[in-house]
């Protein structure tokens, strides 16, 4: 019987696979190129472009308030300048004037230190325009001012310098004129003007008198 020799037709199936392969290479390639490639930063492509270069660090935010030097003309400022420059007049009424606008000055230097202090702020401006009422008898200016003295003094409680002057407030008497205790004014004056620069400041000895502001009477 004779053998008879079968022959496979067609493609190999490596030749088909690899023809594949190639086939969807290309498409890959040509839906990518359709898509597009997404943009790269500036920075980011010269960081690429030079591989030895260090990568540049953007500098930290600066906090404008915290670098931003203390005002020379703030608030506090204001009320140490009138302290140092005032010279209470010897009318009765121009002296009431003036010592109504040192504590406004000094219910804004309280509001700059003690910022949550708002009610005594508000009582202490309340005083002030009390004490300038023209018709204020002596016993009402006295005792705005006094009242005004307290609400500072209690804002300021806790520190030294408060305690201080608390104790300066209450030596005012109502029965006496403002002029007649124009020292014990000045102390308490002086003593918040020491207070607005350092709240933690010791306070002065007890026999070590305060100086009066430029104008008022010393203690012989």
């Amino acid at each position: 019987m004779a053998e008879i020799e079968f022959k496979r037709r067609g493609t190999p199936l490596w030749v088909v696979v690899v023809a594949l392969l190639v086939v969807a290479g290309l498409v890959w390639a040509l839906i990518g190129r359709g898509k597009g490639a997404a943009p790269v930063p500036a920075d980011t492509a010269a960081t690429s472009a030079a591989p030895g270069a260090a990568t540049p660090v953007a500098p930290p935010p600066v906090n404008s308030a915290a670098a931003a030097p203390a005002s020379a003309t703030g608030p506090v400022a204001k009320f140490v300048a009138w302290v140092d420059t005032s010279k209470p007049p010897t009318e009765a009424a121009a002296e009431r004037a003036e010592y109504a606008s040192g504590i406004r000055l000094l219910a804004d230097a309280l509001q700059e230190r003690v910022p949550m202090a708002g009610a005594q702020i508000v009582l202490a401006r309340a005083m002030a325009d009390s004490l300038a009422l023209p018709g204020a008898t002596q016993s009402q200016a006295i005792n705005a001012l006094q009242a005004a003295f307290f609400a500072v003094s209690y804002a300021m409680r806790g520190t030294p310098p408060g305690a201080r002057m608390n104790d300066v407030a209450s030596n005012l008497q109502l029965t006496k004129s403002i002029g007649a205790q124009r020292e014990d004014i000045g102390k308490f004056f002086v003593t918040a003007r020491n207070a607005m620069y350092d709240p933690s400041q010791k306070q002065p000895s007890q026999n070590e008198p305060a100086a009066p502001p430029t104008g008022a009477p010393a203690k012989p």
